[in-house]
């Protein structure tokens, strides 16, 4: 099919080829249509490669702009190379489509510069310039010139919530920091940012600490983005490479995103405060998985969900220390004493099994300073260990040093005495 239609200024030319619509634009029906004769031949060899894609059957977007009629954009499923190549083809600045192998919809476009740019819809849009700058409003990025106040907003937002973690009551801001209006006890900062804490000589400067830096992933940019309005808690943020308007960034340390800083014993805020709260690869490092649960309760308001994610098959890893590792049962156990209720439970893209062993491997491998050993189990093939370890022989493991046993360990016994 070959035709013209019309544009806000002049036509423009276009033809259906293999489910593609390729077009281009002219002041007239003749230079549209070279341009158009100008672009297939530019395109011909991908052209002649491109598979049959048949148009989807339901619409996916209608797109709207103030003083034109409605356009019904349909979603196919396609790769992302075949998306770029469509982007080329046609005249629009950018297009839906179904990604292939995910399921998804995405947004694809180009920049200013030519870039291509590809938005996964339901995530928050990062901007061209995120590795720069964090990201203060989730499907919003300010000019820096912005960024000051926001961050300003942000900070008076967050004093609003907080109360002593001690016994709850209001805190009052002095010279000294913020005081508790109930026990009168006195809260000093730490590098700009609140230092709420149960023990008073606790120190919350990062400086010598290892770094928890765990990206967002696809669930979580979903959970924040659904209360772009409202509030959500990141228990544990850790340092994230992304901070955002609508989350309180809350830590051991206080990190440049982070928000308030605690020792981890009480959460600083006051009943019912959060729309959503994040608990990502903390549970294991707490004390007391059940009380930790009981704190995250009291801050969320009813209706509120909970974003959970635990160790199971992983080594100690200590933010400062690491306790407890949840099996699954462990886990919906752990939350149905906290009185929540499941929605969903499953394995994540980073708890597959392969990444357990992928970390016990590279465990045992660089924590052994013996290269013979290490040249040895590099050398050994999955069948041969399992049959040496069907025997109930360490196999190529033998002479693993003390440190990767302790810290790689399929368990522990221990031996008690109750006091006299």
């Amino acid at each position: 099919m070959v035709g013209t239609f019309p544009l806000d200024a002049g036509v423009a030319a276009y033809a259906h080829f293999r489910g593609v619509l390729l077009a281009a634009p002219g002041p007239d029906a003749a230079a549209a249509t070279a341009a158009l004769v100008a672009k297939v031949q530019r395109f011909l060899p991908q052209l002649r490669e491109l598979p049959e894609l048949a148009a989807a059957e339901e619409v996916n977007l209608v797109v709207e702009q103030p003083g034109r009629p409605p356009v019904r954009t349909f979603a196919r499923p396609m790769a992302y190379d075949r998306a770029l190549l469509e982007l080329d083809l046609g005249i629009a600045g950018g297009f839906v489509f179904r990604e292939a192998g995910r399921g998804t919809y995405a947004f694809v476009s180009r920049c200013p510069d030519g870039t291509p740019q590809l938005v996964h819809l339901g995530e928050p849009v990062r901007g061209d310039d995120a590795a720069a700058r964090p990201l203060p409003i989730p499907g919003r990025t300010p000019p820096p010139a912005a960024e000051a106040a926001l961050r300003a907003q942000k900070a008076a937002r967050v004093r609003a919530l907080l109360r002593c973690p001690q016994c709850r009551g209001l805190l009052a801001d002095v010279a000294e920091g913020l005081r508790c209006g109930t026990c009168a006890r006195t809260f000093p900062s730490c590098q700009g940012k609140p230092l709420l804490t149960i023990d008073p000589a606790y120190d919350g400067s990062p400086k010598g600490k290892l770094e928890s830096q765990n990206p967002y992933g696809q669930q979580v940019l979903e959970l924040i983005e659904q209360h772009r309005d409202g509030l959500v808690l990141d228990m544990g943020s850790g340092n994230p490479s992304l901070g955002f308007y609508n989350v309180v960034h809350l830590d051991l340390s206080a990190y440049e995103q982070v928000d308030v800083v605690t020792d981890g014993r009480a959460l600083p805020f006051a009943d019912a405060t959060f729309d959503a709260i994040l608990s990502e690869a903390v549970l294991e490092h707490v004390r007391d998985p059940h009380a930790y649960m009981a704190e995250l309760v009291r801050v969320l308001k009813p209706g509120g969900r909970v974003r959970l994610d635990v160790a199971f098959l992983q080594p100690f890893h200590a933010y400062p220390d690491h306790f407890f590792n949840m099996t699954r049962s462990g886990l919906a156990e752990t939350v149905a004493r906290a009185g929540l209720v499941v929605r969903g439970l499953g394995v994540g893209e980073h708890q597959q099994p392969w990444v357990a062993l992928g970390l016990l491997l590279a465990g045992i491998v660089h924590g052994t300073p013996d290269g013979a050993v290490q040249q040895r189990i590099l050398a050994t093939t999955v069948g041969q260990a399992l049959a040496q370890f069907e025997r109930g022989a360490p196999g190529p493991f033998a002479g693993v040093s003390a440190a990767a046993v302790e810290r790689l360990a399929a368990g522990f016994w221990c031996l008690a005495e109750k006091p006299r």
